[in-house]
């Protein structure tokens, strides 16, 4: 806090500014119930009370911005992290296997980008949070991240995305929102 206080304080008088919340990344650490979780919340208040006009809740405009359409964006949505849609893509590829609903120990072979711990895979309705890696072998991974648990064939699409930055779409909502902030809070009509 003391950081971003320092930073608006160079700001010349009147000038506007935003403060932007912080976002949660999709771990997980960082869902509902975690310690984590409650330190980011508790921080996006102090900011908001600290800031107020000058705040911007983009991790709720985020979250809120889900596509309804898509299981997995839904079931983003009810752990109130980034949907899906709207986060980057690092990695593509296809499984070497069938997987089953149990199984923690796959491989993927990755046509663009690195497998890494910390990623959420996605392979059709489902989410996977890698936990650990060997080369192109996932070690240790939570099935079902945010509740859509199935079986998967050899051969299918894997989409590997960043936990915490966000694709073009994601970017533009975040765009749209300062930029409608910013116009509210100047005073233009």
């Amino acid at each position: 806090m003391s950081d971003i206080a320092a930073q608006v304080g160079t700001l010349p008088s009147g000038m506007n500014y935003l403060v932007l919340s912080v976002a949660n990344e999709a771990t997980p650490t960082e869902m509902p119930g975690q310690a984590h979780y409650s330190q980011l919340l508790e921080l996006n208040n102090d900011l908001a009370v600290a800031y107020g006009i000058h705040y911007l809740d983009v991790r709720s405009i985020l979250v809120n911005s889900y596509d309804p359409s898509s299981p997995i964006d839904v079931s983003d949505f009810r752990y109130d992290i980034i949907p899906s849609s709207l986060r980057s893509i690092e990695g593509i590829g296809t499984l070497s296997g069938d997987i089953g609903p149990a199984d923690q120990l796959f491989t993927v072979n990755m046509a663009a980008g690195t497998l890494q711990k910390g990623f959420v895979l996605t392979v059709e309705n489902e989410s996977i949070y890698v936990s650990r890696v060997s080369g192109s072998t996932v070690t240790e991974c939570i099935r079902g991240f945010g509740g859509i648990v199935s079986g998967h064939s050899a051969g299918s699409s894997v989409t590997e995305l960043s936990p915490t930055h966000l694709n073009k779409h994601g970017d533009a909502v975040v765009a749209n929102a300062v930029s409608i902030k910013l116009h509210n809070i100047s005073g233009i009509p």
